[in-house]
């Protein structure tokens, strides 16, 4: 029997990508626990670190360690699904720390200069400035235990999907899979891009390949959301995947990149809300 397990964790805020002007100080909280899952030593960083324990490995039908990664993965996974404002994974932010350079100190000038009224000793010298600002991000969230492991039991049972298995089921499991790397992912677009895909995946699983306006409201009747907002994230989507052929495209891809942080937030609860829909339905 194996004893616990513990595994390095790593969280970001979905809307503000890591990068060299920022650390986060995420402090993370599960409600309804029943200390199946267990949250250890935050570290504030480039990503909030915690180790993660599992306490019951039984529970989760571990008994050798080649099934502990996988089992992570799903469950983190489930952490996402249930989580709004950050993202959960096992990678570790690589980007590097600020390094700083001392330059040499300029010579001193001195200029001599006789004048009808004496002479004149000028002495000139200057200073190197340099500036930056540095700030750190501290925000709460809150994970459900109970609903994280409602979804863990539901995304196990796409773990055995095959060509054998149901065009739902195969289209579920691709969203599940763009929105983990989306999850992942320190580019803004990148993730952006995933989380659509996602949706795209989730929204469709029936194959009928619902394009343009058909998809968007499509978007619209299962999510709610306004049809300017389906329209304008998928005109987005295109700007980033195909070549501008118009002003007007340039000018929709450089309006979605002004506001890409706010579009991938709100992109991403109405891919949880499509995609935790779909699993009751598997």
């Amino acid at each position: 029997m194996l004893a616990d397990i513990k595994a390095d964790i790593f969280l970001h805020p979905i809307n503000n990508l890591p990068a060299l002007d920022r650390s986060y100080n995420i402090e993370l909280s599960l409600k309804n626990a029943s200390g199946k899952i267990i949250l250890l030593d935050k570290e504030p960083g480039f990503l909030t670190h915690y180790t993660l324990k599992i306490a019951e490995p039984s529970f989760f039908d571990i008994t050798s360690k080649n099934e502990i990664e996988p089992m992570l993965n799903d469950l983190l996974l489930a952490f996402n699904l249930d989580m709004s404002k950050t993202c959960i994974s096992r990678r570790e932010s690589k980007i590097p720390k600020p390094s700083f350079t001392s330059l040499p100190k300029p010579s001193s000038e001195v200029k001599v200069e006789k004048t009808n009224h004496g002479v004149n000793v000028i002495l000139s010298d200057s200073i190197n400035l340099s500036a930056s600002v540095y700030i750190r991000i501290a925000y709460k969230e809150e994970a459900d235990e109970q609903i994280i492991l409602q979804y863990f039991n539901q995304i196990i049972k796409l773990q055995k999907v095959d060509k054998q298995s149901t065009k739902r089921e195969i289209s579920l499991k691709k969203a599940l899979m763009a929105y983990k790397n989306a999850m992942e992912s320190f580019d803004d677009i990148v993730s952006y891009n995933r989380l659509y895909s996602s949706i795209g995946f989730a929204i469709d699983w029936d194959g009928r390949d619902f394009q343009g306006d058909a998809l968007d409201n499509e978007i619209v009747t299962l999510t709610g959301i306004s049809k300017s907002d389906a329209e304008k994230w998928r005109r987005f989507y295109n700007r980033t995947k195909h070549v501008d052929k118009s002003p007007k495209h340039i000018e929709e891809y450089f309006d979605g990149i002004q506001e890409v942080s706010t579009m991938r937030f709100n992109l991403r609860q109405v891919c949880k809300q499509v995609i935790t829909t779909r699993l009751k339905q598997i």
